[in-house]
């Protein structure tokens, strides 16, 4: 079933799309303008930048030694 999934960037109209499973077709069927008819140019979504970074944790064992050194 299409969808409005957006906006025309050509002419502002409704872009319709499918999103989810489609009779068993992989990819579905491109976006297209239900106003001018153009086609969604590739498969790609724009995305921004986070505003910040995830930071990275690290475990450490609570054995107090560290990978390769021997245990007493």
């Amino acid at each position: 079933m299409r969808q409005r999934v957006g906006t025309c960037s050509l002419c502002g109209g409704d872009v319709m799309g499918v999103r989810g499973a489609y009779w068993s077709i992989l990819p579905p069927p491109p976006d297209e303008c239900a106003s001018c008819g153009a086609m969604a140019a590739s498969d790609v979504i724009q995305m921004h930048s986070a505003p910040h970074r995830p930071s990275v944790t690290r475990s450490i064992t609570t054995a107090g030694t560290n990978l390769g050194e021997p245990t007493p």
